[in-house]
């Protein structure tokens, strides 16, 4: 309840029901340490330190709780005790890097130099960090933290900067940090952590025409709120709809989520359209017509005029060749079948079908022209599976 009334911005009740959880045993540590939070949230580490204590005396393994107890023991200059508690987790955790990261703050630049070189420049090593000190309301810390990453490639950062400057009181840096975000890619960001959704909202509140918190807030709600991230990929969409990938996402979620199979054929073929060389799309695509009303020539025309990244999916290339057994044009779907190397796994004999339906339905069609000898010849190369297919023996 007091996580739910946390959330909800129901701070009074959230602290009072907290306090009563520290009342069993099984909820001592926690509750002390979501305690702890809110006062360093307000500045009050004396306080902070008594409730940190409290959590620590029962899980002093718990990293989190030895990180917020060494940053708040800094803050009240306390350096030798902090010190004493970060030794002893990396005793017990070595790779903590939440933990080897305090130890640089209380030791200097030298031991930090070596931790940056550890953390190899990945951002999401470093917004894992940072949510330490987002959820204490630690802000100094979380900018300078995030701030030394050199070259972000990850417009997270930049949000979570974002953030961090907004509850700081300076919304001009936090709007700096919005158009650094919006000149990042978007590519090979994914969001998931809690503490995400309230850095997201931050940057639509501060730039309600920010597309990539948008598209962001959708990836991230997909999962649990399905209605929640449609309506968020529908803004970005709104906003700027020459980016692909929304497109791709709205449709993945009219056919799953909606049940609306034809919108799902029409946001595809429009993120197809901006962008045509990711191969999964085809595959998508196709699953999306064999589930409606809508005429198979459509998403032949599009896999046709797309052959060369078809090939490069592993079903996309199946269903071309059932498509063209569909629309008569079995000499298509046999120089597929014969030119392409199809990929298989045990049980899967979807494509050895395919096969056996081009030659059947090409022996069908030779004998109404009467060439009875090319039929039989037909007739028989339906029986042997290609190697091309993964399998090296004849189905019987």
């Amino acid at each position: 309840m007091a996580l739910n009334q946390l959330k909800l911005g129901q701070i009074e009740e959230a602290y009072q029901n907290f306090g009563r959880a520290t009342w069993y045993y099984q909820w001592y540590s926690a509750g002390n340490y979501q305690l702890a939070q809110m006062e360093t949230k307000k500045g009050n580490f004396e306080k902070a330190l008594d409730y940190i204590n409290n959590a620590y005396s029962t899980n002093n393994r718990d990293g989190r709780i030895v990180v917020l107890y060494s940053a708040i023991l800094r803050k009240l200059d306390k350096p030798e005790k902090a010190k004493e508690l970060i030794s002893e987790l990396l005793a017990y955790d070595p790779i903590d890097f939440a933990a080897l990261y305090e130890k640089g703050l209380l030791e200097g630049n030298a031991m930090l130099d070596q931790w940056h070189k550890n953390m190899q420049e990945v951002d999401n090593n470093y917004l894992e960090i940072a949510t330490n000190y987002l959820n204490a309301g630690i802000l100094d810390d979380g900018i300078a933290l995030l701030s030394s990453l050199k070259n972000p490639t990850n417009p997270l950062t930049y949000y979570y900067l974002a953030w961090f400057h907004t509850q700081a009181g300076d919304q001009a840096k936090a709007k700096d940090m919005l158009l650094k975000a919006k000149n990042t890619s978007l590519d090979y960001s994914f969001p998931y952590r809690k503490e995400t959704e309230e850095v997201l909202d931050n940057a639509i509140a501060l730039d309600l025409q920010n597309v990539g918190a948008y598209y962001l807030m959708g990836n991230l709600l997909y999962d649990n709120r399905p209605g929640d991230a449609i309506n968020a990929w529908e803004k970005a969409a709104a906003i700027d709809n020459s980016i692909p990938m929304i497109w791709r996402n709205l449709a993945f979620g009219a056919f799953y989520h909606e049940k609306d199979v034809d919108k799902a054929i029409e946001n595809l073929t429009k993120a197809i359209g901006e962008k045509n060389d990711i191969p999964l799309w085809y595959a998508e695509l196709s699953q999306y017509y064999d589930a409606s009303t809508a005429d198979f020539r459509k998403n032949l025309e599009i896999l046709r005029n797309n052959i060369d990244i078809v090939k490069k999916d592993v079903a996309a290339p199946k269903t071309l060749v059932h498509l063209y057994n569909l629309n008569g044009e079995y000499d298509e779907a046999i120089n597929l079948l014969n030119t392409h190397h199809f990929r298989t796994w045990e049980g899967g004999r979807s494509i050895y079908w395919r096969y056996v339906d081009a030659h059947t339905l090409k022996s069908i069609q030779l004998i109404n022209e009467g060439k009875y000898e090319d039929a039989i010849t037909h007739l028989g190369n339906r029986i042997a599976i290609s190697r091309k297919f993964g399998s090296g023996q004849t189905l019987r």
